[in-house]
C-alpha cells in the first residue's frame, strides 16, 4: 500500500511541475507586430526598417512564405529557445495550414540570437543551417554594431534557403507537441514502469525493458549505430532504475 501511495503522490508531480513553471516573459500587447520588421530596441533607422520591411514583404507575396524580424531589449530573464517559441505563436507567424513562417529574434543585452522556425520549412532551414546562418553570415556584422547590415544578410540567408520549398496546406499535418504535454506523459510512463518494477521485486527487468526499447528504436530507424547506442544506454538506464525501485520498495515496507 505505500507503493501505492507513493505512486499515487509521483501522479501529482506533474500539476505541480507545471504550477511552478516559469511562463514565457512575452508581454502580452507590448510587443505587437506593427509589419515583417520590429525593431523594439531602436538599433534601426527609419530608412533601414523600411528597407527590409519592403524586401520582406516582396518576399512574401513571391513565395508566400513569412520571414519577421523582431529586435527587443532582452529575455527578461527567460531563455530564448522558449521565448521564441512563445512570441512565434504569440504572432502567427506564416500560412495557418502551412505553418511556412520564419522569426528572427534578436536580444541585445543578452547578446542572443535565434531563428524560430515552422514546421513547414524545417527540411529547408536545419538546425545547423540556422547556426551556420548566425554564426557566419550575422554574428561579424553585429560585433561591429552593424545590425542593419548583420539583420540584412540573415534575412537574405534565410529566403535563400526557403525561397524553392513548396509547402503543402494540408492542415492535417503533424503539428509539435507542447513540452507541457510530454512532462505529464513521461511522469505517467515512469509512474506505470514503477510500479510494474515494483511488483517484479527484481532488478534485472528494466535492463530487459531497456534492450527491447533499444531495439525497437534501430529496427523503427533503420540505423544500425542508432539501435546499438540506443542499447548502449538504455539497458544500463533500465537496469539502474530497476535497481533504485527493487531498493525503495524494501524502504517502503
Amino acid at each position: 500500500m505505500r507503493i501505492l501511495n507513493t505512486t499515487a503522490f509521483f501522479f501529482l508531480l506533474p500539476a505541480i511541475a507545471l504550477a511552478y513553471s516559469n511562463p514565457s516573459n512575452v508581454p502580452n500587447g507590448t510587443f505587437d507586430p506593427s509589419g515583417l520588421v520590429n525593431d523594439f530596441a531602436a538599433v534601426l533607422s527609419a530608412e533601414e526598417k523600411a528597407s527590409l520591411e519592403n524586401k520582406l514583404v516582396s518576399f512574401e507575396k513571391e513565395t508566400g512564405h513569412e520571414i519577421t524580424v523582431a529586435v527587443i531589449k532582452n529575455l527578461g530573464g527567460d531563455a530564448i529557445e522558449n521565448y521564441a517559441e512563445e512570441l512565434f505563436k504569440e504572432w502567427g507567424i506564416g500560412k495557418k495550414n502551412a505553418d511556412n513562417g520564419v522569426l528572427f529574434l534578436i536580444s541585445l543585452e543578452d547578446r542572443e540570437m535565434r531563428i524560430e522556425v515552422g514546421y513547414g520549412l524545417e527540411g529547408a532551414l536545419t538546425d545547423a543551417e540556422t547556426k551556420w546562418i548566425l554564426d557566419g553570415a550575422v554574428a561579424p556584422f553585429f560585433k561591429e554594431g552593424k545590425y542593419y547590415e548583420g539583420i540584412a544578410a540573415g534575412t537574405d540567408k534565410i529566403a535563400e534557403a526557403i525561397k524553392g520549398e513548396i509547402v503543402s496546406s494540408d492542415s492535417s499535418k503533424p503539428s509539435k507537441i507542447p513540452f507541457d504535454t510530454f512532462l505529464v506523459i513521461g511522469w505517467f510512463l515512469f509512474v506505470a514502469l514503477a510500479s510494474i518494477l515494483g511488483r517484479s521485486k527484481s532488478w534485472w527487468a528494466g535492463g530487459i525493458v531497456g534492450g527491447v526499447i533499444g531495439v525497437i528504436v534501430g529496427l523503427i530507424k533503420g540505423f544500425v549505430f542508432l539501435g546499438a547506442t540506443a542499447l548502449a544506454v538504455l539497458i544500463p538506464f533500465g537496469l539502474l532504475f530497476d535497481y533504485f525501485v527493487f531498493c525503495s520498495s524494501f524502504i517502503l515496507h
